[in-house]
């Protein structure tokens, strides 16, 4: 593990629920069905108090350990279900007290569904980077991503999807991008399809669902990995530069020897990044996605009013040195040190707890294979790849 102190750290990417609720009812979602059952007792919406403590605690990150760059991802829960004119009012106090001292940055992630002519006029305002929640056509899309009726949401995404194209055309806002959770029962191919030739996206991220050797089907562990590799022989096929799965992306940078994440486990261990996540009550954890794991009940949580940025590092530093290594099985592979054995939550089990590859792996390892030989058949000398790179 890189020994990471607080001194190293110069970005900070602070995910902010500033809601812990939703209004769609996805059935696999980490937050509200994970192992994390406590979002009913958190407050609905985070209050001024808790963001005036997270200026603060950001404040002293900066003027003590010298971050210079800052992206706070607004989530939820639904993030837009904050309200406007609160929006409104968390950015100016964000901007007021920090733009600054600190380049800032604002990103959400949404489903979308709320999105009218008012969020576009904030979003422009502040110069918000969307990401829109949407896992395909709607025949794929309405299979998990229902409202609390139990209706398909394709369409309500959609409309919002395109508010956002329109304004990205007109300039007033940047580029979009979707996240698709990966259905292993899909075809990868039609997803990508539909993202881009229908939808007309250029940016995208497909995430490996939520499970871990407790809860994952064995029959459906290959699909994953023929889902990923539909899109990757779709993306090289088109061979459009501006077409950006993060990805695929992440991984190329790497082979680059670019200090970049892979998985979000990795944003502790590396040396110049942190994530920081705040729930509504103002408790802080590193990487949010661990909800979906068991552990999740024995992580130790600090509120942000009362812990700044060095107690957040030293604690998280020490559940770490705990509870991860590079698990055995991955110490002679030809990719750990692009892979480090995967995302955490893809790792736990309750018998090993975060000491195994992730359940992923064979199909991690057919992208990385097939990417890697792409590049070596276009031409890239190796000279220009990580000297970790199995050539």
């Amino acid at each position: 593990m890189t020994n990471t102190t607080s001194s190293h750290i110069k970005h900070i990417e602070l995910i902010l629920k500033l809601t812990a609720r939703c209004n769609i009812n996805c059935s696999y979602c980490y937050y509200f069905y994970g192992a994390d059952s406590k979002w009913t007792e958190r407050p609905k919406r985070i209050d001024e108090k808790t963001l005036n403590d997270t200026i603060i605690f950001l404040k002293e990150s900066i003027y003590k350990y010298g971050i210079s760059s800052i992206q706070i991802d607004f989530h939820g829960g639904e993030p837009l279900l904050y309200g406007k004119k609160q929006f409104e009012q968390a950015c100016d106090l964000f901007l007021n007290a920090l733009s600054d001292i600190v380049n800032l940055k604002f990103a959400m992630q949404t489903n979308a569904i709320l999105i009218d002519d008012e969020w576009i006029t904030l979003f422009k305002k502040y110069q918000v980077s969307v990401s829109v929640s949407l896992d395909g056509p709607p025949q794929i899309n309405d299979q998990y991503r229902i409202d609390h009726q139990n209706k398909g949401t394709y369409h309500k995404v959609a409309n919002g999807l395109q508010r956002l194209k329109n304004a990205v055309q007109n300039m007033e806002i940047p580029n979009i991008s979707t996240l698709a959770v990966i259905n292993p029962h899909a075809s990868g191919k039609m997803v990508y399809r539909h993202f881009v030739d229908t939808l007309g996206l250029k940016h995208m991220d497909f995430l490996l669902p939520g499970f871990d050797y407790d809860t994952y089907q064995v029959n459906d562990l290959p699909l994953y990995g023929d889902y990923l590799m539909d899109v990757l022989n779709e993306w090289i096929t088109d061979n459009n530069p501006s077409i950006k799965i993060r990805l695929f992306g992440a991984f190329v940078a790497k082979l680059y020897g670019e200090s970049t994440f892979m998985f979000p486990g990795e944003r502790f261990e590396s040396k110049n990044a942190i994530a920081i996540t705040i729930d509504t009550d103002g408790m802080m954890y590193g990487d949010d996605s661990l909800r979906s794991n068991q552990a999740w009940n024995h992580y130790k949580a600090l509120n942000i009013s009362e812990h700044n940025f060095s107690t957040f590092i030293a604690t998280e530093k020490e559940w770490f040195t705990q509870n991860i290594k590079t698990p055995i099985a991955c110490q002679n592979c030809i990719w750990v040190d692009m892979c480090g054995g995967g995302h955490l939550e893809n790792r736990f089990s309750s018998k090993n707890g975060y000491h195994n590859p992730s359940i992923y792996c064979d199909s991690l390892q057919r992208i990385y294979q097939q990417i890697l030989h792409f590049l070596i058949d276009s031409g890239i000398s190796f000279d220009h790849l990580n000297k970790h790179v199995p050539v």
